[in-house]
């Protein structure tokens, strides 16, 4: 709204509400008119209210007037000086903050447009941090969001120079440059490189710009831009990728190894759908994961209409990526779900392996769902187990909209998840990498001060300088390093835990050492071949050659010590930054259930165990359970307990919802799918009661009918028996 209509709106309202009572206060001083009079008594109290307003001084009211009749002929001069300044706040709110953010420098300046900037800018604000948003176009939604937050809006263009003095950029401590168009990032980012050079105060620090360029080719011409036009102590370059962002956020909220069938390494099974710029990403991604203890090679499955050209082009671009993990390109209109359902037929005829984990990531959310809900209910009607299908979605409600049509959970068996959420990627400055660099960053400097120890000087390689003016390659080998850690963790049967002092230091067992050490030096060599690297009997980085690119049983003794010193340094790497790693307990559960209670009827049906209170023979599982987590407590202080379970009777369902709140995790065995289990199960209450112990299993494991039972007493260190409510091993009864 401009000045003026906001200016004529607010002062005609004054004057009417003045005038309102001008009337009032003349009505109630003038005397009664005689009948006939009422005519011209009105046009007399109306004239009276106008001078009273229009000619306050000229026309003052009597002195024994009504008190608001003396209030009105200040109303003008009063209600104009309010509007002016009320005004003048306004145009000098912006002008102000500008002044000092700029006064007082380490600023953060946001530059771009579309849905990215607008996440970026309700982060930023989140945070606190001071904030200024440049901005070309004044009909952008993002100036209104920003000025509301508290942050200073430029209209400047940051293609010119003058635009980046005027943002500060001399004490700035970062630079977001997020436009939509990523010629006009590359064109902002170059200028403002050599604008820092020019521009930057003495004892500013270093300018941190990050930039969003989702093609590579790009960030190589740019960086190497940068590296000849300016002194990296002087700019960090960190470049921002959404889909490499959702790629690498996707596997960290949701890991392949969650669903297992049974326990055999040759069962993970990747499948993508749609090989756009987020599926090509969730691709290298994995390529650079998938590397387990047991050296197993994994599958992975890519559908898309264009398969053929895209296999051809990843060839060309990936050429040893085929010696990483199998892969398959099929050539399939998902849209057909003929020709989906023989796809997924074949895969399970030609014994394949069966998929553990389902990618669906087309380019328009409506087409992810549409695609996402047929392989679920083709694999359903197939009666095989379905794995978690994951889709793209930014916008969870067409799924949420999907999920409660069933709200039984029939349909999509408690499998079907949504990512790619950019909010999410955007929060908790996730996507400017403040938080998730903080395990790279001090796998880095770890890795230099063994470098340096060993005699290698500052900066006689590109790796060996700090963090801060370390190249976005290198950066990004050793984010890929941190994120397979937490893959490492899980293979060792561990997980993390808040550090409050007083833990004895883990130490992994040397066979577990040695198996992980394998998986790394495997990692690093998928790392390696994915960014065009090859094997060479001399180091080269300018050639990309490296001698060690071999298999693990080839590499000396002392090249094998690097990698299990890097097994080694896990804890002190999540010391640092306030974890420690605990081993797993497993607690299998068995039997079904059949001890009298009080009531003398089976755990189930009289004694009321399966009900939401539980029962007389309820409560005395809750007290083994609470005994046998308070002597695991006492005795072993550095391991977690998992239970582990069918699900196939209501005792062993109640025995999850009990450890489950005494702080347990929950791993799930289950011999039929998902679906086919709830239908067995009473409408409402117990099939809801299934299904929401089903979402929250960390880990689930299909095993066939006659091998749980066996499984269960191998896989378990202890063993609950619920037709005795005895724990073995003695934990409970220390």
């Amino acid at each position: 709204m401009s000045f003026f209509l906001r200016f004529a709106i607010l002062f005609l309202g004054g004057v009417t509400l003045a005038f309102v009572a001008a009337v009032a206060g003349w009505v109630s001083y003038l005397p009664e008119p005689p009948w006939g009079d009422e005519y011209a008594f009105r046009v007399d109290v109306m004239s009276r209210a106008l001078a009273g307003l229009f000619q306050p001084y000229l026309s003052p009211p009597p002195e024994d007037a009504p008190r608001v009749l003396g209030l009105v002929p200040h109303t003008l001069p009063l209600l104009v000086l309010i509007l002016a300044g009320w005004e003048l706040r306004i145009r000098l709110r912006n002008p102000w903050r500008l002044f000092r953010i700029r006064r007082r420098g380490g600023h953060t300046v946001l530059w771009g447009d579309g849905s990215l900037a607008g996440h970026l800018l309700d982060d930023r604000l989140r945070s606190g941090e001071p904030l200024l948003l440049a901005v070309t176009d004044p009909a952008s939604p993002l100036p209104r969001r920003a000025l509301g937050g508290g942050a200073g809006i430029l209209f400047q263009d940051l293609r010119q120079e003058k635009g980046l003095v005027a943002c500060g950029l001399a004490t700035a401590r970062q630079l977001i440059v997020v436009a939509a168009d990523e010629s006009a990032n590359v064109e902002v980012v170059a200028l403002a490189s050599g604008a820092a050079l020019r521009h930057r105060a003495p004892g500013a620090g270093p300018l941190r710009i990050v930039v969003h360029l989702a093609s590579r080719e790009l960030r190589q011409r740019l960086e190497s831009h940068v590296d000849r036009f300016s002194h990296r102590e002087r700019l960090q370059l960190i470049f921002l990728s959404l889909p490499a962002l959702i790629a690498r956020k996707l596997f960290l909220d949701h890991p392949w190894d969650r669903f297992r069938h049974g326990y055999r390494s040759d069962s993970r099974h990747l499948v993508i759908v749609g090989l756009g710029e987020v599926g090509w990403e969730i691709l290298l991604q994995a390529l650079r994961l998938c590397h387990h203890a047991d050296g197993a090679r994994m599958r992975m499955t890519m559908i898309d209409r264009r398969a053929g050209r895209l296999r051809e082009e990843f060839r060309s671009r990936h050429p040893q990526a085929e010696s990483i993990a199998d892969l398959d390109f099929h050539s399939l209109d998902t849209g057909h779900e003929p020709a989906l359902r023989a796809f997924l037929e074949g895969a399970w005829k030609r014994g394949e392996g069966a998929p553990t984990l389902f990618i669906v990531t087309l380019s328009e959310a409506a087409a992810s769902l549409a695609a996402a809900s047929a392989v679920e209910r083709i694999l359903r009607q197939m009666l095989v187990p379905v794995p978690p299908i994951l889709l793209r979605c930014e916008r969870e409600a067409a799924l949420a909209a999907f999920l409660e049509a069933d709200p039984e959970g029939l349909a999509a068996g408690g499998m079907m998840r949504s990512f790619g959420n950019v909010a999410e990627i955007c929060a908790d400055g996730f996507s400017l990498g403040e938080r998730l660099d903080a395990l790279a960053r001090f796998i880095h400097e770890r890795y230099l001060e063994e470098c340096l120890a060993r005699g290698e000087a500052p900066g006689s390689r590109s790796t060996l300088v700090p963090w801060s003016v370390l190249g976005e390659a290198a950066r990004e080998d050793n984010r890929v390093q941190a994120d397979h850690n937490l893959l490492k963790i899980r293979e060792a049967g561990c997980r993390t835990r808040s550090l409050t002092g007083g833990e004895a230091p883990f130490v992994f067992f040397p066979s577990m050492i040695e198996s992980l050490a394998r998986a790394e030096h495997v990692r690093w060599c998928a790392s390696r071949w994915i960014a065009g690297w090859s094997w060479g009997s001399v180091r080269d980085d300018l050639l990309r050659r490296h001698p060690d690119l071999k298999p693990y049983e080839e590499l000396s003794e002392a090249q094998r010590e690097l990698d299990r010193g890097t097994v080694r340094g896990l804890p002190a790497q999540l010391a640092s930054h306030g974890l420690v790693l605990v081993r797993d307990l497993r607690l299998a559960v068995v039997g079904s259930g059949g001890k009298a209670g009080e009531g003398g009827g089976p755990v189930g049906e009289g004694s009321g165990l399966a009900g939401e209170g539980g029962g007389p023979a309820g409560d005395e599982l809750g007290e083994t359970l609470g005994r046998f987590r308070e002597g695991l407590s006492r005795s072993f202080p550095d391991r977690h307990w998992v239970v582990v379970t069918p699900l196939a009777t209501p005792g062993q369902r109640l025995a999850c919802r009990v450890a489950l709140d005494l702080g347990a995790t929950l791993e799930v065995v289950l011999t039929e799918p998902v679906v086919v289990s709830l239908r067995g199960l009473a409408a409402g209450v117990e099939r809801q009661g299934f299904l929401e112990l089903v979402q929250r299993a960390e880990v689930l494991h299909f095993l066939g009918e006659g091998e749980v039972e066996a499984w269960l007493r191998q896989r378990g260190e202890r063993l609950f028996d619920l037709d005795t409510l005895v724990v073995s091993g003695g934990i409970a009864d220390h």
